[in-house]
């Protein structure tokens, strides 16, 4: 009994947390033209496969559907897949959309991206690094790039 209790716990400190970063997140202003979206395959390999094959950036649930309607009108947006690092981009539409989520009435929002583009090889986080010559978080669902102009002209040339 006390092993499930602890459990218990456990998994909602977990919750609480996630919710807590999810708000922080939504909180931080997106500095520039330039975001970097986790496509968060470990939570679902299906939905990275989707952004990837419709060419869309999108986020599930709240809070983390949110940051989708932060994106303005041509706003660089760098696809980030956990483990490789970038692997493709586009321009946001500075339109969201709205779709079901298994199931789940309206839990995804999205924007297509023009010029929507898949990179042969994925630009790592610490090539990243590199490039910006500082250390950037990959976890958030979504996050500001004051400096992507830099990642731009890498990955146009990794095309």
């Amino acid at each position: 009994m006390l092993k499930l209790l602890e459990k218990g716990a456990e998994i909602a400190k977990e919750k609480l947390f996630d919710e807590a970063e999810a708000e922080a997140e939504l909180a931080e202003p997106m500095v520039g033209n330039f975001h970097v979206l986790n496509t968060n395959k470990g939570n679902s390999v299906e939905d990275h496969e989707m952004m990837l094959a419709e060419g869309i950036a999108a986020a599930f649930y709240s809070p983390w559907k949110m940051n989708i309607n932060r994106i303005k009108a041509n706003d660089v947006v760098f696809l980030y897949e956990n483990g490789k690092g970038i692997v493709a981009f586009g321009r946001g539409t500075g339109i969201t959309q709205v779709a079901d989520h298994e199931g789940a009435k309206d839990e995804c929002h999205f924007q297509e991206l023009q010029e929507f583009t898949i990179l042969k090889q994925p630009l790592s986080a610490s090539d990243i690094k590199k490039v910006l010559g500082r250390n950037v978080v990959f976890l958030k669902t979504m996050s500001g790039m004051p400096d992507g102009q830099k990642v731009l002209d890498i990955v146009k040339a990794n095309v």
